[in-house]
């Protein structure tokens, strides 16, 4: 069996993600979509747009790790993935500045482009992140006590407390971007669950690299 992947810069490599913008990889698994979502077929045609000729070795570790990706966002084991919650997780996988990162993001949960997002939203957008991250930490949900989804509401709540400056219940592109590019975002996230969440604070940047 496939060894356990262990860092997000061996999940760049085996996928080739970190040579691609967010917005072609959002672009890519959304051609490769029906109304949305993604059968795991689909989801393994639309990796393979990016991975080019791999060793022996190297294509059974991505073959495995295609497969726990997969498994962590089809969530409720019916067989689909849904292609919005998918791209913005993979977005810390990809190339680009952490702003651009992050704008990619926002802009894949402003569904009606007025440039706000509610919470609901970023607790989406959080979970699709930290499954990607806790796939790539095999031990992080046993070290941090808490799963992908939980983990992203309590941020979420932390995040619309610290930035939503005007209490209108919405972050705009400028709220989001300030609130997960500030110091005190990774710090109020290690506080709430340990690495794990500081990842996420920071998912805009190389998160891996912590």
């Amino acid at each position: 069996a496939a060894s356990p992947l262990s860092s997000l810069d061996e999940v760049r490599r085996l996928t080739h993600l970190g040579q691609a913008a967010t917005a072609d990889v959002v672009q890519v698994f959304k051609h490769h979509a029906t109304n949305g979502i993604l059968d795991r077929q689909q989801f393994e045609r639309a990796f393979r747009h990016f991975i080019g000729p791999q060793s022996a070795a190297d294509s059974q570790r991505t073959h495995a790790l295609l497969g726990q990706l997969y498994d962590r966002f089809d969530t409720d084991g019916n067989g689909v993935v849904d292609v919005l919650e998918l791209a913005s997780g993979l977005s810390v996988l990809t190339q680009g500045t952490p702003e651009e990162r992050l704008e990619a993001c926002f802009a894949l949960y402003d569904f009606n482009g007025d440039g706000f997002i509610s919470e609901e939203e970023m607790v989406t957008y959080l979970s699709s992140v930290f499954r990607v991250l806790y796939n790539s930490d095999p031990s992080a949900e046993s070290r941090l006590g808490v799963s992908p989804d939980d983990l992203a509401v309590a941020t979420a709540r932390q995040c619309f407390a610290e930035a939503d400056t005007n209490s209108d219940g919405r972050l705009s592109l400028q709220e989001f971007k300030a609130y997960f590019t500030s110091p005190q975002a990774a710090a109020g996230a290690a506080a709430n669950a340990d690495a794990g969440a500081r990842a996420a604070a920071n998912a805009g940047g190389d998160a891996g690299a912590g």
